[in-house]
């Protein structure tokens, strides 16, 4: 069962705090970090459903898609929109 699309606020288990996109970044490759919440559109990511079952977040506040840099697949690569 998958999570449905819409809006919303990612919080990580561990800290209790949010993904939010590093200082309300507008430009590509703008870090994606852990913070307190706050209720701003920087905090806010669109789940939207793609073919083959996969899932994309969207920032709100600028339009762009989170993204793993440089396609990469190891261990504490960067994440960013």
């Amino acid at each position: 069962m998958g999570v449905a699309p819409g809006t919303y606020y990612v919080r990580a288990r561990h800290s209790g705090k949010y993904l939010s996109v590093s200082g309300a970044g507008l430009a590509n490759g703008a870090s994606l970090v852990q913070w307190e919440y706050a209720a701003a559109t920087n905090h806010q990511l669109v789940l939207e459903n793609e073919a083959g079952g996969l899932s994309t977040l969207k920032a709100i506040h600028s339009g762009k898609v989170v993204d793993v840099e440089s396609f990469r697949t190891t261990d504490a690569s960067e994440v960013h929109q």
